[in-house]
């Protein structure tokens, strides 16, 4: 893999604009990087707001609901975006 392949990632994922677009890009992503899936888990403990945090991802839902761990250390099945 070239460095090219990072760059043109990197250019695709600065002009994503909604959540929808992540998820398509990310997938997209993982596929050129040989990858069968992807999750991405966003945390946000800043300052004295905690957001709910955000949990992306492409695993089929049954594979989702026995494993993939949302924000936190406990299962958060509530924020997943397929």
């Amino acid at each position: 893999m070239s460095f090219a392949v990072t760059e043109d990632i990197a250019s695709e994922l600065l002009e994503v604009e909604s959540e929808i677009a992540l998820n398509a890009t990310l997938a997209r992503a993982s596929r050129r990087l040989g990858f069968d899936h992807y999750a991405l888990s966003l945390d946000s403990r800043c300052g004295k707001t905690q957001s709910r945090g955000v949990l992306l991802h492409d695993y089929p839902d049954e594979w989702a609901a026995r494993g993939l761990r949302g924000p936190g250390t406990a299962m958060n099945t509530d924020c997943l975006a397929t």
